[in-house]
């Protein structure tokens, strides 16, 4: 049996109407927001105090229940590692959400003891899923490639990397699509004064364009990150909120300002 693997809902739905083997599970985590810390052990207890630290921070934002959200994570940690699979297949694309997300997965599977035990590939393809049609997916999904060790150890350094547990190797160096994804987090990571590189580049867009709505400022950014976009509206006005609190220029943009303020209050 196989249990399939997307980033969200979307992709899953579409992969269900074209009647693919097996099950599909959304994974759906924006690891990319708030502070991983290493899972002290895949066991039981710490998957789950690593999913309760994720709820939590989650239900903070305003982006879910708590619970709901803790044991949502725990059904899904649980489909994964169950002995019913004989194969997993990834359907993940090069952008930093869904890299993080390969990367949490092939570390469960490979410190689980289940990576070496099952055939675990995934869907390769230049661009974002959404420019292929059904038949395009299918076509895919006859020819995924193989999760060999060498690469499975590139997305647990890589996931040990961005969780702390280690500082960044060169071992994926020359993996073009990690390469870019630990190149992203970098740009996230705040400085001394709290402040990323890419809320500086927010800014800089800001001024450059003056007064702009937030989903403009999103279109424009996510323009320049072509293929490796990956931001969506909500968890980007919510960061962009954050930063206006936070950055006096930022404050004087009438549209960023009031646009930020309500579309928070309404979600």
């Amino acid at each position: 049996m196989t249990l399939h693997i997307t980033g969200g809902d979307i992709l899953a739905g579409r992969l269900f109407n074209i009647d693919l083997d097996g099950k599909i599970l959304s994974w759906k985590e924006a690891l990319y927001e708030g502070h991983l810390s290493d899972y002290a052990n895949v066991q039981e207890s710490g998957r789950q105090a690593f999913n309760r630290n994720r709820a939590t921070f989650i239900s903070s934002r305003g982006w879910g229940d708590a619970e709901k959200v803790f044991r949502s994570m725990n059904n899904r940690d649980l489909l994964l590692l169950s002995p019913y699979w004989k194969e997993v297949v990834l359907w993940l694309e090069h952008d930093l959400s869904d890299q993080l997300c390969m990367a949490q997965v092939i570390t469960l599977l490979q410190r689980s003891g289940r990576l070496h035990r099952l055939d675990v590939r995934y869907a390769s393809a230049e661009k974002p899923f959404s420019y292929y049609t059904d038949s395009e997916l299918h076509l895919f999904s006859q020819s995924p490639r193989a999760v060999t060790p060498t690469l499975a150890n590139m997305y647990v350094s890589f996931w040990e990397y961005v969780c702390g547990s280690r500082h960044q190797q060169a071992t994926y160096a020359d993996h073009g699509v990690l390469h870019r994804a630990a190149r992203q987090w970098e740009l996230l990571q705040p400085a001394d004064d709290g402040l990323s590189a890419f809320d500086r580049h927010v800014i800089e867009v800001v001024h450059k364009y003056n007064e702009l709505r937030i989903d403009v400022l999103l279109q424009i950014l996510n323009a320049e990150n072509g293929y490796a976009a990956f931001w969506t509206e909500m968890l980007f006005v919510s960061r962009v909120h954050d930063l206006v609190q936070r950055t006096p220029a930022l404050q004087t943009v009438d549209n960023i300002v009031k646009y930020s303020n309500q579309t928070v209050a309404d979600a």
